[in-house]
């Protein structure tokens, strides 16, 4: 399977986490202001409209895995966030 494919993927695993996965009964989710969303929105699209150049489909893994870190700590985000 070509690399690009596994950089297609990973960017909608980003799409799906951080977009798609929104809880409206979260006590966090549910009052996020629109700048913020705008905000993270903006990231995400960003992210997802950079073309990644990687040797091999396990370095695609190993880039986008590395945000598990984020994942653990949504404190990155808010950090950010409170800084716009």
């Amino acid at each position: 399977m070509p690399v690009e494919y596994h950089i297609t993927f990973w960017k909608s695993e980003l799409i799906d986490f951080i977009i798609l996965q929104q809880d409206a009964f979260d006590d966090i989710d549910a009052v996020t202001p629109i700048e913020r969303q705008k905000y993270i929105l903006d990231l995400v699209i960003d992210i997802c409209r950079t073309d990644f150049e990687f040797d091999n489909f396990n370095d695609v893994a190993d880039f986008f895995q590395e945000g598990d870190k984020y994942r653990q700590t949504d404190e990155l985000l808010r950090i950010q966030i409170r800084e716009v």
